[in-house]
C-alpha cells in the first residue's frame, strides 16, 4: 500500500466514519464541503450576495437560506477600507 493510501485509510478511521452508517456519513461530508464552499465564494465576492449567489449559480434567497443554516454572515466577508490602508 502506497503512503498516501495508507495515511488516507488512518485518517478514514479515526474519524470513525466505518462505525456509522453511509447516510450520516454522506449528510456531514455534503455539509462540511457546502459551507466551505459558502465561504470561499464570500470571501472572492466581499460577502455582496448577488455576486455570491451569480457565482454559485443559485438564487439570492438560496444563499441566504444556507448561509442561517451555517451561521453564515456577509458582514464577516466585507473588508474595511481603512484597515486596507
Amino acid at each position: 500500500m502506497a503512503t498516501d493510501e495508507r495515511s488516507r485509510s488512518i485518517w478514514i478511521r479515526s474519524t470513525g466514519w466505518v462505525e456509522r452508517p453511509w447516510r450520516e456519513v454522506r449528510r456531514e461530508v455534503i455539509e462540511h464541503a457546502e459551507r466551505r464552499y459558502l465561504e470561499a465564494v464570500l470571501t472572492a465576492t466581499r460577502g455582496r450576495i448577488g455576486e455570491a449567489a451569480r457565482r454559485a449559480g443559485m438564487a439570492p434567497r438560496s444563499l441566504h437560506e444556507k448561509m442561517r443554516k451555517y451561521g453564515l454572515l456577509k458582514e464577516h466577508y466585507r473588508i474595511d477600507k481603512n484597515k486596507e490602508s
